[in-house]
């Protein structure tokens, strides 16, 4: 598939990645509010189905060394590859208003998982040692891009996470295109307690909130 290339903005010390263009039109966004899937100290997985259609897209661990997302079925995040001898790859903190969609971000790249000696590689948030933790996310708050399928074709989307030291973070929300194909907006987190989209203003996007969760 042949992306056209996309500016990526700036790095910001070294993690969150800045908005780069708005998108030119805008389809519908279903947005899921108050997703809040916390991932702590303890050993905790979770199966995520992005767009409720009973199948499982992404694969969410936490505990142990790592918190880690690991993209199913041909799904992906936007990621950082780890410079060889290591292998794997960090997931990029992006900020408000970036565009996500089917672009060449390089050096980023869309990841999915990876196998090393028939064992699952996920796209890490942070990983832990007795040294202490590294990754891109560790102290951010900010949102990452995914990549799904829904009837084999692509989609795009983004998450909005917070993560502290230690293997764990908060994702709160998240929101996709539902228009194949169509890059997604990393909107500014909604503010909690307000309604969607009764109380929004004209200038913001069509909001469908994903069925069964209400803000």
């Amino acid at each position: 598939m042949n992306r056209k290339t996309k500016p990526i903005g700036a790095l910001v010390g070294i993690s969150l990645l800045t908005g780069a263009l708005s998108c030119e039109a805008q389809g519908t966004i279903r947005y899921v509010n108050h997703f809040d899937q916390g991932f702590g100290q303890a050993d905790r997985g979770y199966d995520w189905d992005v767009d409720g259609n009973g199948t499982t897209d992404f694969g969410l661990f936490g505990g142990g060394a790592q918190f880690a997302i690991y993209p199913l079925e041909g799904n992906s995040v936007l990621a950082l590859p780890i410079r060889p001898p290591d292998f794997g790859s960090n997931v990029v903190p992006l900020g408000p208003r970036s565009e996500i969609g089917d672009f060449d971000y390089s050096p980023l790249q869309w990841v999915t998982t990876t196998y090393y000696d028939q064992s699952p590689i996920g796209v890490s948030f942070n990983t832990c040692y007795d040294t202490g933790c590294n990754g891109l996310f560790v102290n951010v708050k900010a949102y990452f891009g995914l990549q799904f399928l829904a009837d084999g074709e692509a989609h795009f989307g983004w998450a909005f996470m917070e993560n502290g030291v230690g293997t764990g973070g908060l994702i709160y929300d998240y929101a996709y295109e539902t228009v194949a194909g169509k890059p997604a907006e990393a909107l500014p987190a909604w503010p909690r307690g307000v309604r969607w989209p009764e109380d929004a203003s004209a200038s913001e996007p069509e909001i469908v909130l994903a069925r069964g969760l209400q803000p």
